[in-house]
């Protein structure tokens, strides 16, 4: 049990930093998405999306799919 605690404590740890993570990127994008408005630009971008998990998918740390799953989420939250 106690190496389940310390394995959970692990856990909350690395949730915290993604959460800031994931702060830090919707920040980025929301200033992306206000210049884009600013020029008129369209604010989906499924090429840069493509590219995006394109390279991702490269670094094979996590299954495509849930990689996948992940991002759709964030692209949409980011729009």
């Amino acid at each position: 049990m106690k190496e389940i605690i310390k394995l959970r404590k692990k856990v909350d740890k690395i949730d915290l930093k993604l959460l800031k993570t994931l702060s830090k990127r919707n920040s980025l994008a929301s200033k992306i998405k206000k210049i884009k408005k600013e020029n008129k630009i369209k604010l989906e971008d499924k090429t840069r999306e493509k590219i995006i998990l394109k390279n991702l998918k490269s670094k094979k740390l996590i299954s495509n799919k849930t990689l996948e799953n992940i991002y759709k989420e964030i692209f949409k939250q980011s729009k």
